[in-house]
């Protein structure tokens, strides 16, 4: 962690000559530059980032476009007006442009710009500009067209982020996009991070951040050891605050002169990030900086400390309208809906906790948001019956605490969001809260979802610690499931040499975390089981589920249908595990830097029954394997009595993390399960 005001950078001049072919203005494309990369030097990528410069300054807020945003903010009560003027006089400028060579039809993704914007209930971030231009080389002529700014996309990505979604026209492989867009922000806690690496190479990559005396940051750096490029320059120009004027070399009435500090990183070369399989966002482990505000220094003297604590950041939240006045508000709302005494009874504080989070399951729905905070007050909530995590969690705590169970908040970072690091105090780097329950056998809870046990969290939450919001104490709670997801198989083939077909009857049996993803993915639908699970069928005549609602009983499928055997002369194949196993091992890099993620260790059990039919056998029955060790368990055996070939097999993964160290060993005892549960099972005709 380095702070941006203090640190004295030195400039490494050690330029690429390549990086430097690229790195021009906006708009000044050579015919060159489509020459120039080829798919010989990138023969695995599908497209080439030629350079992506970010750059942050601060403006003053009224020579901005978000001055309005500001007319009559001071008024507002919610506004600290001790603390708002130095906010309120700048906002941050950030301007990116972008330049790359689509090299094949997989690369046409990125003529698509996505450009979030952030928001909360009084300002927000706006698109001030956006220009683009595809080119193409015709017969030496260097073509180009501009995009028609007016034409875009818009979603809502949650309720403090959109993301505005923009197509260059005409872009394809052989041809060259470059974008440029510039956005101004009044939010001074989030300067833009800036990411150097891309799921495609990337030639040259550099961020400028312009800094002035009022606001301190801290950076971390991710995934590198030192920057290619990085300098530290005094700017030339005076700007001033306030109404200075300088008589005699000093400043009188009320304001004062500064100069910017412009601080440069840039990075050359940078290969793709590539191996995405079994992680848990793809922003933990890719080459980025991450910036958060540290101080805010007022111009007529004194400052304001905006990296906390961790007992600080606890004392914040319980204090928070939206979190511990939320949760003060829900339990005398709790008090009035709920008999405890009569509805929450049990001997234990374990029962008890197991009939609230049922009922409040049972009571109130998820609206899909995952939320620290609420958005709405208790009473709207419980008006609704419906809400975001928050919300729903920390009505769950009140319930808790109202049934005499002892229980605290804890926050958390879903997986899409990302991993954090315990040394940061920063608060945004928290999505979610859940629930610590403290019972005999402590266990953590949640309320969004309906598919689980009391005791489960969901596999989104799932995610290396969460934050116990404690004032007195600072502690941290593992997130990560004790128990092995398991999931049974059990498969009939009765193979008809005269169709070159075989009648097929199985069922997939799933416990705990893998029947909630099974309910997650498949929503119960027949439609979305048989394009997933009954692919491999040529006919599907039926489909059955059951206990979709039980979380008691394991959730089960149930199919029948034809399996095309493979004919050769007299001779028939058939997949005796109907597809059904692992089929393709997705760790494919020889070495991995950062950990393998399952979410949860998993278990895989088979049983295959064969009818071997007549005038036929097995030309060899299925090789036995058997391995267990701390880290996986594969076995496989094979008998025949009879017509009748009996196919035992299981694997499993004991870890829902592997780390680096391991990944050599996990990816071999992923090629074996491949290697033996993928094998053919051969008919042939009997030797009488």
């Amino acid at each position: 962690m380095k702070s941006l005001l203090s640190l004295l950078l030195i400039f490494i001049t050690t330029f690429s000559l390549w990086a430097q072919e690229f790195e021009r203005e906006f708009g000044d494309v050579l015919l060159g530059d489509l020459k120039m990369v080829t798919s010989e030097k990138y023969p695995d990528a599908s497209a080439v980032v030629l350079f992506d410069r970010g750059e942050s300054v601060f403006v003053k807020s009224d020579e901005s476009h978000l001055r309005k945003q500001y007319s009559g903010f001071y008024n507002r009560e919610t506004v600290d007006t001790r603390y708002a003027k130095v906010s309120m006089d700048y906002v941050i400028r950030f301007t990116r442009t972008r330049r790359i060579l689509i090299l094949d039809e997989e690369g046409e993704d990125y003529k698509k710009i996505k450009i979030p914007l952030f928001r909360n209930d009084f300002i927000q971030e706006h698109l001030i500009s956006i220009e683009a231009t595809t080119y193409s080389n015709k017969e030496d002529v260097l073509l180009s067209w501009d995009m028609d700014d007016k034409e875009f996309k818009e979603k809502q990505i949650d309720q403090q982020q959109i993301e505005r979604t923009y197509t260059c026209p005409r872009a394809k492989a052989g041809r060259i996009v470059e974008y440029r867009y510039v956005i101004e922000s009044p939010f001074m806690e989030r300067l833009p991070d800036w990411s150097f690496q891309d799921r495609v190479p990337t030639i040259y990559s550099e961020y400028q951040v312009s800094m002035i005396p009022f606001y301190e940051y801290v950076f971390l750096a991710q995934g590198l050891d030192k920057f290619d490029v990085e300098r530290t320059e005094k700017q030339d120009i005076d700007r001033s605050w306030g109404n200075a004027t300088e008589v005699f070399g000093k400043n009188i009435e009320e304001g004062g002169q500064f100069q910017d500090i412009k601080y440069t990183y840039g990075m050359r070369d940078i290969p793709a990030f590539e191996d995405e399989a079994y992680i848990t966002s793809i922003n933990d482990y890719r080459v980025k900086m991450d910036f958060q505000l540290a101080r805010e220094n007022f111009p007529h003297g004194g400052s304001r400390q905006i990296m906390t604590t961790w007992p600080e950041l606890s004392k914040e939240m319980l204090a928070d309208p939206k979190f511990g006045k939320y949760l003060k508000n829900a339990q005398k709302l709790a008090k009035k809906k709920y008999d405890f005494v009569k509805l929450f009874s049990g001997t234990d504080a374990l029962t008890r906790a197991e009939k609230v989070i049922y009922r409040v399951r049972k009571d109130f729905s998820w609206n899909g948001e995952f939320e620290k905070r609420s958005t709405m007050s208790a009473k709207d909530f419980m008006e609704k019956r419906k809400g975001n995590s928050a919300e729903l969690n920390l009505f769950l705590l009140a319930c808790l605490k109202e049934a005499g169970v002892k229980a605290k908040p804890v926050l958390i970072s879903t997986r899409n969001h990302g991993r954090f690091k315990t040394e940061y105090p920063f608060e945004h780097l928290f999505n979610n809260v859940i629930i610590h329950v403290d019972t005999e056998d402590p266990f953590l809870a949640d309320a969004t979802s309906r598919q689980l046990a009391f005791d489960l969290i969901p596999s989104q939450c799932l995610n290396d610690k969460g934050f116990v919001v404690n004032p007195e104490e600072v502690s941290w709670i593992p997130l990560d499931a004790d128990t092995i997801a398991h999931t049974i198989h059990d498969i009939t083939i009765r193979p008809d040499v005269a169709t070159s077909s075989a009648q097929v009857s199985a069922s997939i049996s799933s416990l705990d975390y893998a029947a909630f993803h099974k309910k997650q993915l498949y929503e119960n639908d027949t439609a979305k089981i048989k394009q997933e699970i009954c692919s491999s069928l040529t006919e599907v005549n039926r489909i059955k589920t059951s206990n979709y609602d039980r979380i008691d009983r394991p959730y089960s499928i149930g199919f029948e249908g034809k399996l095309a055997l493979r004919k050769d002369q007299e001779t028939f194949e058939l997949d005796p595990f109907i597809g059904l196993a692992m089929t393709e091992n997705l760790l494919q890099q020889k070495y991995r830097d950062y950990p393998v993620d399952l979410v949860y260790a998993k278990a895989n059990d088979y049983r295959v029954r064969v009818e071997v039919p007549q005038g036929y056998e097995v030309a060899t029955l299925p090789e036995t394997y058997s391995i267990d060790n701390s880290l996986a368990s594969i076995s496989l055996s094979a008998v025949q009595e009879g017509s009748v070939v009996e196919i035992t097999g299981s694997y499993s993964f004991k870890k829902a993390v592997y780390e680096s160290k391991e990944y050599a060993k996990l990816r071999a005892y992923m090629n074996k399960v491949v290697e033996h549960f993928n094998r053919p099972l051969v008919l042939v005709p009997a030797q009488n």
